[in-house]
Parts: C-alpha cells; structure tokens; sequence
C-alpha cells in the first residue's frame, strides 16, 4: 500500500492521575454521563474535554511551532467513546479524530442520544475496530464491529461524515493489543498528504 509523504507531528500523550490512589481517572474523565452502575465515579468528559481544548492546545501551541489546522485526537476503547462524543459536541476543539474501538456500549449506548452540533471546519475522521475483543480470559459480550457500524451509522445519518464511510475493520486483532496498530493506520491516514480514500475519507459538515 503506497502512504505517500508524512507530514510532521509531535505526539502528546496525557497520563491517568498522578494520585497513585487514583489509576481509574480516566473512566470519569472518558464518559459523558453519569452511570451507577460503575463502581468509580463517572460522567465529566464535557470538563476533560475543555481541558484539553482551553489549557493543552493553547500550551502546545505556545511552545511549539505548531499549525492552526492540524490538530489530531486519538482515543481508545473509553478514550475512543471520549472523541466520539467530542466530534458530536466540541466538533471545532479539534480537526481531525482518530478513534479505536469506541466504547459505544457506555450507559446503554447513550452516545447514540446525543445531537451532533454542526461545524463550520472540515474533519478526518477515523474509526478502526478489532474482531476480537476480550477481558481477561473471558469473552466480552459486545461486538466491537457492530458497535463501529452502529456509530458510524448514526455519523451518517447526522452529516457528519459522507455516506459512503465505514469502519477499518482488523480481523483477528485482540482489543488490548491492537491498538498500536489502529494508531500507526489512523495517524497515517490523518498525516499522509496523499491519503488513500480506502483508508481515509475526507469529512465536511453542512450547516443547517
């Protein structure tokens, strides 16, 4: 497969909480609302996202040489849930979305309730997803393809991507080990400056 010429990039990867009491953070930080049935706290990714767009973009833009146009967030699993909700809500927090094997089933697939604000800006957007999915030695109940389908359906349906995109679909991948893959595909199919349209499909939102 011919990627073509990469653009720069810088990767920045936040960490959970530097509380060692505290190696869940990211479960309140990643979802949108709040679930009891989760025995850690949830529901403040709305906060945690606005972190990342008021303090952690301008921070790197203002230490960087850094271009207006280009901002990228990659999410996995809960984090691929948290860009998905970011792309429907904050679409202009960032351009372009990396997500791998969203999460979709939080709180009774709520994800799936919440209205896509339209945006003014293009996106890339990426979705791959694995065809094993498992915790620990059991099998996992959810389909991690049907659930990427069950998305990127209702992303189609609401403009947000074209109507002919569609998942990355990896078969025979574990979820805990692939996603080293899925980042290396979607990060090159965001920065590759002549992207294949197989891998990649450009997004543009029309304002109603």
């Amino acid at each position: 497969m011919e990627f073509g010429k990469l653009k720069e990039f810088i990767l920045v990867g936040l960490s959970y909480s530097k509380n060692p009491s505290d190696q869940v953070s990211h479960i309140r930080k990643f979802t949108h609302t709040t679930d009891n049935n989760w025995k850690h706290l949830t529901g403040k990714s709305t906060e945690h996202a606005t972190f990342l767009y008021k303090v952690i973009l301008p921070h790197l833009s203002n230490n960087y040489h850094l271009t207006d146009s280009g901002h990228t967030f990659i999410g996995h699993s809960l984090g691929g849930l948290l860009g998905t909700y970011m792309l429907l809500i904050m679409p202009t927090s960032f351009n372009h979305y990396v997500r791998s094997s969203p999460f979709i089933w939080y709180d009774g697939e709520s994800t799936l309730s919440v209205k896509a604000i339209p945006s003014p800006i293009p996106h890339r957007v990426f979705i791959g997803v694995d065809t094993l999915k498992t915790h620990g030695k059991s099998r996992s109940l959810n389909n991690m393809v049907e659930g990427a389908q069950i998305i990127n359906n209702k992303l189609i349906s609401e403009k947000v991507v074209e109507a002919d995109s569609k998942p990355l679909i990896i078969p025979e991948i574990n979820y805990v080990f692939h996603f080293q893959r899925q980042l290396f595909i979607g990060s090159v199919a965001i920065l590759n400056e002549s992207t294949n349209r197989e891998i990649m499909r450009p997004i543009r939102r029309k304002l109603y």
